[in-house]
């Protein structure tokens, strides 16, 4: 491989590298904005008022308190 050769090898990689690079800088920020995106759509489309799934009922009294004795 003569220098000129070489020369153009290392721009070759050097070229590569950095697209590579950018490639995944732009797929990472898409990936985090379809992250965000969804999550502000489940944001919006969440009802304080709507329960799908009761909470338990509290249990009341049934604790024993060191005043009342074992």
């Amino acid at each position: 491989m003569n220098p000129t050769e070489a020369a153009a090898h290392a721009e070759l990689q050097t070229a590569l590298i950095y697209g590579s690079i950018v490639v995944l800088l732009i797929l990472g920020g898409f990936i985090w904005w379809l992250n965000y995106t969804y999550k502000q759509r489940n944001k919006r489309n969440r009802s304080p008022h709507l329960e799908l799934v009761k909470p338990a009922p509290k249990v009341r009294g049934r604790r024993r308190h060191k005043k009342h004795g074992k």
